[in-house]
């Protein structure tokens, strides 16, 4: 029996594990720390502060509830900082935007009042937080552009597109994307019915490109994939993606540098997606 070789790493910064221990300190003693679980809701609209992730907890950001008009708009983990900047700028003013819970942990919540205070006494935080909202705005841009593309090139360009930036988790002895998704949930992020996402998942299961479990999915051939996620009208190499993020440099004694990178016109799986495809 082989070894199931380790999971692939997520590109994203996750912005917790990147601020320095003093930062993170000063956020504690400003914000306050509480424990969320799987159904719990989070509010996610401005003037609401910020709120971060800070050990085991995922969330899902959508618009209104019903089957027929829930639109999921994306996902953050454990790490991750959640503010207005996380809803696309159409859903910003949009009262019904909200978080929910899909896995327990702890959250930190800034309130609205002291996020200035945040911003202006700890200037890394300020540059961390304009980078990961710069991360944020790409993937946005990802999802917006394949907007007209049919139903199956528009979900290998999501699924790529969380691998890139979430990464993988181990479950039922095999690499799975690490967000827990349902195919509602993917069918809610790229504006199609269920059925049609269920309808796509089974031939690519067929055809052994994926595998597929209780709320998890694992891409078994990328490369494959990437085919798939390809299109005469948009071609993948071309479409926009922070294909080398910037990275927050958390050394000591540089507090709030960033080191540059450039922004590349698309993902690629032989250079782009983490180490293993």
């Amino acid at each position: 029996m082989h070894a199931l070789p380790p999971p692939r790493r997520p590109s994203r910064l996750a912005f917790w594990r990147a601020l320095p221990a003093l930062e993170r300190q000063a956020l504690l003693r400003l914000g306050t720390q509480r424990h969320v679980f799987k159904g719990d809701r989070l509010t996610a609209r401005p003037r609401q502060g910020i709120t971060v992730l800070t050990a085991g907890c995922w969330i899902l950001l959508q618009v209104g509830s019903a089957s027929t008009t829930r639109q999921v708009v994306d996902v953050a983990a454990p790490g991750d900082l959640v503010d207005s900047s996380y809803v696309p700028y159409q859903y910003r003013e949009t009262p019904h935007v909200e978080g929910i819970v899909l896995t327990k942990g702890r959250v930190l919540h800034i309130a609205p009042e002291l996020v200035p205070i945040a911003m202006h006494d700890m200037p890394g935080i300020r540059t961390l937080i304009h980078q990961v909202q710069g991360e944020k705005q790409h993937f946005d841009d990802q999802v917006r552009a394949a907007v007209r593309l049919d139903i199956e090139t528009r979900l290998a360009r999501l699924l790529l597109a969380l691998l890139h930036r979430f990464g993988e988790r181990q479950a039922g002895g095999r690499n799975v994307l690490a967000p827990s998704l349902s195919h509602a949930d993917l069918a809610a992020w790229i504006g199609v019915s269920e059925s049609s996402v269920w309808r796509t998942l089974r031939r690519w299961r067929r055809d052994g490109v994926i595998g597929t479990g209780y709320s998890t999915l694992a891409i078994l051939n990328p490369k494959e994939m990437q085919k798939l996620a390809d299109s005469p009208d948009m071609p993948y190499a071309a479409y926009p993606a922070a294909a080398r993020n910037k990275r927050y440099d958390g050394s000591p004694g540089t507090t709030g540098a960033v080191v540059a990178s450039g922004l590349g016109v698309g993902v690629r799986v032989s250079t782009d997606l983490p180490p293993g495809l």
